[in-house]
């Protein structure tokens, strides 16, 4: 299944204060799945079925939005690709554990400040 991949890291770390940002964000843009990487990265998974580059561009710009909020995010690093990721999904259609494919090292290589 094809997915946009966001992928994001903050360079000094996360405080409790700016995780919880984070993932209030993240909850309220509805990625399909996201996942919290040591040391403060985030990965965002948007599927292209349902206008995946959309709603990863508003996702993007919420978070780009809350730096200013947070001193700690400052700096964030974003990167995105689209492709073909292995997943496993349960009977409802969601994402089950992290999905594998190449979308998501172009993803985090991609990486470049806001």
């Amino acid at each position: 299944m094809d997915f946009v991949v966001l992928s994001f890291d903050v360079p000094y770390g996360v405080t409790a204060d700016s995780g919880y940002a984070v993932r209030d964000v993240l909850n309220a843009e509805n990625p399909d799945d996201w996942v919290f990487l040591n040391p403060a990265s985030f990965l965002a998974y948007f599927s292209s079925e349902a206008g995946g580059l959309a709603r990863a561009a508003r996702c993007r710009a919420a978070l780009v939005t809350i730096q200013t909020l947070h001193e700690s995010l400052r700096g964030m690093r974003f990167g995105q690709a689209e492709g073909t990721l292995m997943a496993t999904f349960d009977r409802r259609g969601r994402l089950c554990g992290q999905p594998i494919g190449q979308a998501i090292i172009d993803a985090v290589r991609s990486r470049v400040p806001s």
